[in-house]
């Protein structure tokens, strides 16, 4: 009897440590696979504005994180980390972008809020913007 014991506790071992090695080697091979697939997940836009009041106008540039401009014209199909700027003066929509650096012009003197919002291909919001006041002479 107490061969059977300790064959069986031999055994339930052995057969333990077989399976933890056969779960540990194919979470690497899991691991290689997404990796090689690209399924990992993607990182989150991000964006800062920087705006320049000069001569009536105001200059403003956008530095992008993990995220590529797309024209809001080219019907694109929806892509996680791609679209564009829709910028808002006074809650106003005054254009879409995509590129980088923006010039407003024509706007009166005094106190303006801008926005600016990154949206999807599609058009639908990513739930990222900054909103700012500037001041024109």
């Amino acid at each position: 009897m107490w061969m059977t014991t300790v064959r069986a506790r031999r055994t339930v071992a052995a057969a333990t440590l077989v399976l933890f090695g056969v779960t540990f080697a194919f979470g690497f091979l899991w691991a290689d696979f997404v990796s090689e697939n690209g399924a990992q997940a993607a990182a989150t836009p991000e964006f800062d504005v920087n705006s320049t009041v000069r001569q009536g106008k105001v200059y403003l540039e956008f530095r992008l994180h993990h995220f590529r401009l797309v024209s809001p014209a080219a019907q694109a199909p929806k892509r996680y980390g791609e679209g564009h700027i829709v910028l808002y003066v006074d809650g106003r929509t005054a254009a879409k972008l995509d590129r980088r650096a923006y010039v407003l012009r024509a706007l009166s003197p005094g106190v303006h809020t801008l926005r600016a919002e990154l949206v999807h291909n599609d058009g639908t919001p990513y739930g990222i913007d900054r909103e700012w006041t500037v001041t024109l002479p």
